[in-house]
């Protein structure tokens, strides 16, 4: 009966320390599992925020290229005003 007791026992202190490795293991792997997902939430929130930067960026630009174009146009008109009546001076 001893050496049944012995069994069980040994299979209990293995059972055991094989629980607490796994638990160990499991909550260092819960650890650095949170600091990949809040590094990637980091980097995430990082790249919505130069999302937004360049959206505000594009409408900008797109304001200016309008502001220039109406500004060729007008120096355009103007331009043809001046080839006009020089030509009307002139002939």
């Amino acid at each position: 009966m001893t050496l049944f007791a012995d069994i069980i026992f040994f299979c209990i202190v293995i059972l055991s320390s094989t629980a607490v490795y796994f638990y160990i293991s499991y909550q260092q792997l819960k650890t650095n599992e949170k600091v990949k997902f809040n590094s990637l939430i980091s980097e995430i929130s990082f790249e919505e925020k130069t999302a937004i930067s360049l959206k505000h960026q594009s409408k900008k630009i797109e304001y200016l290229e309008k502001s220039i174009e109406k500004k060729l146009r007008r120096l355009k008109v103007a331009f043809l005003d001046l080839d006009f009546t020089l030509s009307e001076i002139f002939n």
